[in-house]
């Protein structure tokens, strides 16, 4: 199920898939009533059973993009080739659905790549995070990924494709502004020990500065729905003696600079305060809790 921009607006979208390989994409309004459905079919899924290989199609992921209420989903197709234990991908379709239901284009991503996410500008481009296992022998558990970002125009064209170094995953993007956009990426370390920061990428998907979730420190990271757009880091922070807590919650803008912060403080460890939500005009919800 998906919601326009994880708010329950006029309507929502449910996918499902069947095993022959169709996906079923359908729009509902919040009275129940259906508006709209479409399919599609995921070359080769449920089509092909040879005693060699094993077929699963996963469908991952369908989202509306607020702006323009273009639907994106996307689904994977699994090939297990047994005698030697190859497990692969074959298939990564994404797939552009109008407003009203009409089937746009397709794109498949190719041998082994995974679609992770897909966010569309308000010109209409769309990147797409994209990952590929190192390791097609290891399966997908315990592998570390190549990944990529892959700029598309609205035609589903690709305009750029940038590799991330190794070990560095686009977890999620969190946000666009002007410039470019926010996102949260992890770092796998030579240690097998994963980072993770808060990092802005230009609209031509060079990475600009990344800033690191400190360990036990930063609560959280939340996209802002204000107008400006920009992030919230949350800290926690104990003092030297282990007796007094201070909590920190800024709000950073592209250039990575401190805008605004609020800060309490405390004379105990068990409290904490977060930020759970930040309203359309700007206006921030905290919560305080307390462990006792």
């Amino acid at each position: 199920i998906a919601l326009n921009d994880n708010t329950i607006t006029e309507s929502f979208w449910v996918s499902t898939e069947d095993k022959d390989g169709k996906i079923t994409v359908k729009k509902y309004g919040l009275d129940g009533e259906k508006l709209w459905e479409t399919s599609y079919k995921q070359r080769g899924a449920g089509t092909q059973k040879p005693r060699l290989f094993t077929f699963k199609l996963f469908h991952d992921f369908v989202r509306c993009s607020e702006s323009s209420g273009n639907v994106y989903s996307w689904s994977r197709l699994y090939r297990f080739i047994g005698f030697i234990g190859f497990n692969a991908i074959t298939g990564n379709k994404l797939v552009k659905i109008s407003p009203d239901g009409d089937v746009l284009w397709k794109k498949d991503f190719g041998f082994n790549k995974m679609i992770y996410n897909v966010t569309e500008k308000e010109n209409g481009e769309i990147i797409v995070n994209v990952a590929k296992p190192a390791n097609l022998f290891e399966g997908m558990s315990n592998t570390v990924f190549k990944c990529y970002l892959v700029l598309l125009s609205a035609d589903g064209e690709v305009k750029k494709e940038v590799k991330l170094e190794k070990g560095v995953q686009i977890i999620r993007i969190k946000g666009l502004v002007d410039e470019g956009f926010f996102a949260e990426m992890s770092v796998l370390n030579q240690n097998d020990e994963y980072k993770y920061y808060l990092c802005a990428f230009d609209n031509d998907l060079n990475l600009l500065w990344k800033q690191e979730k400190e360990t036990n420190s930063i609560n959280n990271i939340y996209e802002d729905f204000g107008e400006e757009g920009y992030p919230l880091v949350t800290k926690i922070n104990d003092d030297s003696s282990g007796k007094c807590r201070s909590t920190c919650i800024s709000r950073t803008d592209f250039d990575k600079k401190v805008l605004t912060t609020h800060e309490w403080k405390s004379n105990s460890l068990d409290e904490y305060v977060s930020c759970e939500y930040i309203l359309s005009n700007g206006d921030y919800v905290f919560e305080f809790s307390e462990n006792k």
